[in-house]
């Protein structure tokens, strides 16, 4: 979260949460280059996408 000033990567509000780009359950790792912060309501808005 520190790397991204602890903002969220998509609206630029406090992040309080952090994202799988590919998720855990499909072999996505816990590195920098698989995670990015979000506030919770892009977060929830991201997994509805789904």
């Amino acid at each position: 979260m520190a790397r991204e000033q602890y903002k969220c990567t998509m609206c630029g509000r406090p992040a309080e949460e952090v994202h799988h780009t590919v998720p855990r359950s499909r072999g996505g790792k816990n590195e920098p280059g698989n995670l990015v912060v979000l506030c919770r309501e892009c977060h929830e808005m991201l997994h509805r996408k789904r």
